[in-house]
């Protein structure tokens, strides 16, 4: 909610950005997710997966206080680099915990119900975004998204867990 539905309206109101340079900065974060995506089962080798994850909750939440304190536009690509990077790195390890996790019989239940969950955050981010952009302004939604991005890194890093995957 924060970079997709939000991170237009940053760039317009504080920096004058056109149409181009908004997809440029958006597309920057989809080529850096594919990037590191790709390159997953050679970083699998040297990094346990549950770092793996926190550090893309780390990547997140430094991708939006950037964001937040960046004073040219031109900043945003790097941080939409870091948000992408943070992509590449949390979806595809969160489905391969998912998939080693469940038992054969109800794996699919578990990949619907990650779907799920992952269609009530793209609907829920907006409109919490919204919220916060009408009380605080936009720049505090990039603090606020930041700091549960934080909470969710700091869970991963202490959960009780072992992700043997």
């Amino acid at each position: 909610g924060a970079i997709v539905a939000y991170l237009p309206l940053f760039m317009s109101d504080r920096f004058d950005s056109t149409p181009f340079n908004i997809g440029l900065v958006l597309s920057c974060g989809s080529l850096s997710s594919a990037l590191i995506s790709t390159n997953l089962s050679t970083l699998g080798r040297f990094i346990h997966v549950r770092y793996m994850v926190a550090a893309a909750f780390g990547l997140y939440t430094l991708s939006f206080g950037w964001i937040a304190l960046s004073n040219t536009a031109w900043h945003l690509l790097v941080t939409s680099a870091l948000f992408g990077f943070g992509q590449g790195l949390n979806i595809p390890n969160v489905q391969t915990i998912l998939v080693g996790s469940a038992p054969v019989e109800v794996r699919g239940v578990f990949m619907a119900f990650n779907s799920m969950v992952i269609m009530v955050g793209i609907s829920l981010g907006p409109i919490i975004a919204s919220i916060i952009l009408n009380i605080w302004g936009i720049t505090q939604i990039y603090y606020a998204f930041g700091l549960l991005t934080l909470i969710f890194m700091l869970l991963v890093l202490v959960s009780g867990r072992d992700l043997n995957i």
